[in-house]
């Protein structure tokens, strides 16, 4: 019997951890670490995706702040200032979020902006071993014919697909939790 249980709770240690996650039991266990510094942050996820892509970056932020959970988006549309320099906007972006989440399209890969955005998420991910980059690989993309920048970072490191059946359960897990957050606000109103 013991077999049987260890087995299973190998084969299905993920969707329980989800599970416990999205019910907030044994959080102090099955959560990551955020450090003391990310609850100052002004983000909980900065949204990199491709201006063609609007439609999919607007799926996202409804189902992230409106949610059970709600969590502070950053993304271009709404929070950047006009006039002000892309670039310094971007660095700006992910500096002040917990993670960056990045829409990765065919459109993202052509575009020179979602070069900068994969470029400078990597390189602020592995100054800060807090901050964390989510990458969301969409269908259209043919990982086969990636260059070698792409194709390395996917080889070598976990992503989601959006054709997932558990895509938001398991985006929902990848974000931080706001428990302490909550809590502040809740006593401070």
């Amino acid at each position: 019997m013991f077999i049987i249980l260890y087995f299973l709770y190998f084969r299905c240690k993920i969707f329980l951890l989800m599970w416990l996650y999205e019910n907030g039991y044994c959080l102090r266990w099955i959560s990551r670490p955020e450090p003391g510094e990310n609850l100052l942050m002004k983000h909980d996820a900065f949204l990199a995706f491709c201006h063609v892509d609007l439609k999919y970056a607007e799926e996202f932020v409804e189902a992230l702040e409106n949610g059970p959970k709600k969590y502070n988006v950053c993304y271009y549309n709404r929070d950047w200032l006009l006039g002000e320099s892309i670039p310094e906007c971007i660095l700006t972006s992910i500096e002040d979020s917990k993670r960056t989440i990045i829409l990765m399209t065919q459109d993202f890969i052509n575009s020179s902006w979602g070069r900068f955005e994969f470029r400078s998420a990597i390189k602020a991910t592995s100054e800060d071993k807090h901050k964390r980059l989510i990458v969301i690989l969409y269908p259209d993309v043919n990982v086969d014919a990636l260059d070698s920048e792409f194709r390395s970072y996917l080889k070598y490191n976990t992503y989601l697909n959006r054709d997932d059946p558990h895509f938001w359960r398991k985006l929902k897990f990848a974000m931080p939790y706001n428990h302490i957050r909550n809590e502040l606000t809740d006593s401070e109103t």
